[in-house]
C-alpha cells in the first residue's frame, strides 16, 4: 500500500513537473513571438523606386496622394502618376494634347484640396486636375492672360486653406487666391507685398501665412486678411537663420513651428518668442543639416 502510494505521488510529481515544463515553454514562445511582433512594428520597411521602375527622374521634388490611392510625384522634369506598379508621366505631349493642359515640366508643389482635386505648380503656372474625369485645367492668374515669360506664371508653393480655398505664392509675384468665379488666381496682401520683399512663404494649420524676407531677415506671420501679427527679427541667428534656403515647414500645433532648409532645422517658441536649433551632430535622426521636407506623423 505504501508502494503504491509512494508511486501515485511520483506520478504527481513528475506530472506536475512536466505541465511545469510546458508551461515554460508556452511562456517563452510566446514571448518571443511578442519580441518579433514589437521588432516588426519597429523596423521600417522601404521599397525604392527610380529609373529602373519607370520614372522618368530621380529628383523628386514633392508628392501627394489622390483619393483612389495614386501617388503624385513631381520631379524636376515632369509629374509621375504612381499606382504601386508603374508610372504614366503625366506632363507628357501626349496628355498636353489630349487633356488641353498647359502643365510645365519642373514641378515645384502638389496638393489635393477638399474636393478632391490635385494641383500643381509648376515654373509655367498651376493646373489642376480632375481625377474623376481625368482631365487637366491651366488656372491662369490675373492679369497675365496671353502674357507669357519666364517669370509670368512660374508658382513656387501651393496652399489650401481650411474653407477649401486655394493659394500659390511666388517670389516674383507674391500670393494669389484662386476665385471660383472668373476661374483666375487673383493677388492679395497687395499692400504687404509692396512694402516687402518675400523669398519664401508658408502656412500654418491655423491658416496664418509665414513670410520670410532674406534681404530684411525677419520672418512676418501674416492672417488670412493680410494683417502683420508678429513680426520676427534673424538677423542674430547665423549660420541658422530660417530666411535663407527655408526649403520647408511645419506647424505642430502646440506653438512651436519648424523650419528645415539649407541650414539645418531650427524651430522658432511662439510662446516664448524665441529660436531653439537642432544639431545634426548630436542628433542622429537628422543626418544631415540640409532638410528639404518635414512631416508629422499619426504620433505626433
Amino acid at each position: 500500500m505504501k508502494e503504491l502510494k509512494y508511486l501515485c505521488n511520483r506520478e504527481v510529481m513528475t506530472m506536475t513537473h512536466h505541465k511545469t515544463i510546458i508551461f515554460a515553454i508556452i511562456i517563452m514562445i510566446v514571448a518571443t513571438l511578442a519580441a518579433a511582433v514589437a521588432r516588426a512594428q519597429c523596423e521600417m520597411m522601404f521599397h525604392s523606386v527610380d529609373e529602373q521602375n519607370g520614372m522618368s527622374n530621380e529628383v523628386v521634388t514633392c508628392i501627394e496622394v489622390d483619393a483612389f490611392g495614386y501617388v503624385w510625384i513631381g520631379t524636376k522634369t515632369g509629374l509621375e502618376r504612381y499606382d504601386g506598379l508603374s508610372f504614366v508621366q503625366m506632363s507628357s505631349s501626349k496628355y498636353k494634347k489630349t487633356l488641353n493642359t498647359a502643365i510645365g515640366n519642373s514641378v515645384a508643389d502638389i496638393k489635393r484640396d477638399l474636393d478632391d482635386n490635385i494641383w500643381i505648380a509648376t515654373e509655367k503656372g498651376v493646373s489642376r486636375f480632375d481625377i474623376y474625369t481625368d482631365r487637366f485645367a491651366f488656372i491662369p492668374r490675373h492679369g497675365t492672360v496671353g502674357v507669357v515669360n519666364d517669370k509670368s506664371y512660374q508658382a513656387d508653393n501651393l496652399y489650401v486653406d481650411n474653407d477649401n480655398n486655394t493659394y500659390y505664392f511666388s517670389q516674383y509675384h507674391g500670393l494669389h487666391k484662386y476665385e471660383s468665379a472668373s476661374g483666375l488666381f487673383r493677388p492679395v496682401f497687395n499692400v504687404f507685398f509692396r512694402n516687402h520683399e518675400i523669398r519664401y512663404c508658408h502656412k500654418d494649420s491655423s491658416d496664418c501665412f509665414w513670410m520670410l524676407s532674406e534681404k530684411e531677415n525677419t520672418i512676418y506671420k501674416v492672417d488670412i486678411n493680410g494683417v502683420i501679427l508678429r513680426t520676427i527679427p534673424c538677423g542674430d541667428l547665423g549660420d541658422k537663420n530660417p530666411t535663407k534656403g527655408s526649403c520647408c515647414f511645419l506647424d505642430n500645433g502646440d506653438g512651436n513651428y519648424f523650419f528645415g532648409g539649407d541650414n539645418g532645422l531650427i524651430v522658432y517658441d511662439e510662446n516664448k518668442g524665441v529660436f531653439h536649433d537642432f544639431d545634426a551632430d548630436i542628433i542622429e535622426t537628422l543626418p544631415t543639416q540640409d532638410i528639404r521636407s518635414i512631416f508629422l506623423d499619426s504620433r505626433g
